[in-house]
C-alpha cells in the first residue's frame, strides 16, 4: 500500500463543505478534529482554532454575548473621544450587511438595538474600529446553531482606499466547543496593519513559517493599546500570516484574520506532477499506516498550527544504512511552496523548497550521516565523491553516502546535468 492509498485509507468518510474556506474565514464551520489532507487524488476537510471568550447563558431566553475588558459597556482606544468617527464607524457598519460574507447565513435578517463601538484607536494606515450589535439568530440553511437567541455580532472596521471607514469583515460567536473565532483583522487594503482585539490576553504574530531542519513558527508578542494591539508589519502580509493566543500550543490558540489573503486548494499548481511510487533496497514488504505517522509526526512538529495541509502523490521508499525504514513526500502548508520531507522511522526531517523546474527537485540530507535522498522522476542518475569517478545511483530516485558530493541527472533524450549537494 502505498502514499496516496494510505491518504485515502486515512481520510476515509471526510468530506469538505463547498463552503471550507469561506468558513475557515468567517467563523461559521463547526470544528472538525481532522487535519485537511489534500493530494491529487482527492481532499478532505478541517477547521479547528480558538475563540474570543464569552459566557453562554441559556434558558427561555437564550443569549450569547462577547465578554471581557472590551466589553465592559465602554469605548476604548485613544479615538473614543472622537464623536464622528465613532458615527462614521457605525455607518460602514449598518451598510455594509448585503455585501458581507456572512449575509448568506442571515446573521442580519433579525437585528436587535443599536450598534455601538468597542473600540476606536489610531493606526498607521489610518482610523481603526471595532462595532458590535446584538442579532437574534434563527436556525438557517448555511448556519449551525445550537441555541436559536440574541448573540453578539462584530464588525471589523479599517480605512478603504480613500481612507473612510470600511467594514473588512464580520463575524459571530459559535460554541467553544466547535468554533472556528475571528479576533483580527487589517486595517489597510494593502494589509499592511494588523490589528488584534486582544480582550486582555496575551497575543502574537507570526509572519511565517520557518524552515530548517525542523518546520516551527516564531510568534512576536503585541503590545495592547486599550484592548486592541496594533502590528506595523515591513511587508505585505500574505496568507502566512497567523495570529495566535500565548503561549502558543496547538491549532485551538489559533485564530482567524479577516481581510486576510483567502488560502489556495489547488494544490497541483505548486507540487511536483510525480505519481510514482518508487522502492529502493532495504524497504519493509509494507508501508502499514505509514502516511498517518507522517501526518501525526508533522502535525506534532508544526504544534498542529497548520488550517491546511497537503501531500505529495508520489513516494520514495528504502532503509537507511543503520537499518531505519524511510519514506521521502512533500508537503504544503497553507499557500506555502512545498517542500520535500523525509520520515526516518519517528523522526520528520524538512527539506528545501520544491522547485518543479529544477533538474534535481528533492535532494534531502538525512541526519546522522545516514546520506542523501535525490529524486527526479524519469531521469538516470549517478553520483560521486570530490573529484572521484562517477557511480550509477539508478533511475528516479536514489538513497546516495553522506559522503557524496554532486549528483550527474540525465533525463530522457537529454544532456547529463551536474548538481552540488550541499548541506545547509
Amino acid at each position: 500500500m502505498e502514499i496516496e492509498d494510505l491518504m485515502n485509507e486515512a481520510t476515509a468518510g471526510l468530506h469538505p463543505s463547498p463552503t471550507l474556506l469561506h468558513d475557515v474565514r468567517k467563523g461559521g464551520q463547526r470544528r472538525r478534529r481532522t487535519r485537511r489532507v489534500v493530494t491529487a487524488a482527492g481532499t478532505a476537510g478541517l477547521v479547528a482554532v480558538g475563540v474570543l471568550g464569552y459566557p453562554l447563558v441559556s434558558g427561555p431566553k437564550f443569549t450569547q454575548h462577547y465578554a471581557g475588558t472590551l466589553f465592559d459597556g465602554r469605548v476604548h482606544g485613544d479615538l473614543k473621544a472622537d464623536p464622528a468617527f465613532l458615527r462614521d464607524a457605525v455607518t460602514a457598519w449598518n451598510a455594509s450587511h448585503k455585501t458581507s460574507g456572512n449575509a448568506s447565513r442571515g446573521i442580519f435578517q433579525d437585528l436587535r438595538g443599536k450598534a455601538h463601538v468597542v473600540w476606536a484607536g489610531t493606526t498607521p494606515a489610518g482610523k481603526a474600529a471595532l462595532v458590535e450589535q446584538d442579532a437574534f439568530l434563527h436556525r438557517h440553511g448555511d448556519i449551525q446553531l445550537k441555541h436559536e437567541g440574541i448573540y453578539s455580532l462584530l464588525g471589523f472596521i479599517g480605512a478603504g482606499a480613500d481612507g473612510k471607514p470600511v467594514v473588512v469583515g464580520d463575524t459571530y460567536p459559535t460554541d467553544p466547543a466547535d468554533g472556528v473565532e475571528t479576533n483580527a483583522w487589517f486595517v489597510d487594503p494593502a494589509r499592511t496593519v494588523l490589528a488584534v482585539a486582544e480582550n486582555g490576553g496575551d497575543f502574537g504574530v507570526s509572519t511565517g513559517w520557518i524552515y530548517d531542519t525542523k518546520v516551527h513558527r516564531d510568534f512576536t508578542p503585541i503590545p495592547d493599546q486599550d484592548g486592541v494591539g496594533v502590528v506595523h508589519l515591513t511587508k505585505p502580509a500574505t496568507s502566512a500570516v497567523h495570529v495566535a493566543q500565548l503561549p502558543v500550543r496547538g491549532i485551538a490558540d489559533m485564530r482567524m484574520i479577516a481581510g486576510a489573503e483567502q488560502l489556495s486548494t489547488n494544490y497541483q499548481a505548486f507540487t511536483l506532477p510525480w505519481r510514482n511510487k518508487i522502492v529502493l533496497a532495504g524497504a519493509a514488504a509494507g508501508t502499514g499506516n505509514a502516511l498517518q505517522t507522517f501526518a501525526k509526526t508533522l502535525n506534532t512538529q508544526i504544534l498542529d498550527q497548520a488550517s491546511i495541509v497537503g501531500y505529495g502523490s508520489w513516494s520514495v521508499r528504502g532503509a537507511t544504512p543503520d537499518g531505519r525504514q524511510f519514506l521521502a513526500s512533500e508537503i504544503r502548508l497553507e499557500n506555502d511552496p512545498s517542500h520535500a520531507y523525509v520520515l526516518v522511522g519517528t523522526d520528520l526531517v524538512a527539506g528545501s523548497q520544491i522547485d518543479p523546474q529544477a533538474v534535481l527537485p528533492v535532494a534531502v540530507a538525512l541526519p546522522d550521516a545516514q546520506g542523501w535522498v535525490v529524486a527526479a522522476m524519469g531521469a538516470s542518475l549517478k553520483y560521486r565523491i570530490g573529484s572521484g569517478a562517477w557511480v550509477s545511483a539508478g533511475r528516479d530516485a536514489a538513497l546516495l553516502p553522506a559522503s557524496a558530493t554532486a549528483v550527474q541527472v540525465t533525463a530522457k533524450a537529454g544532456a547529463p546535468a551536474v548538481v552540488s549537494l550541499r548541506r545547509s
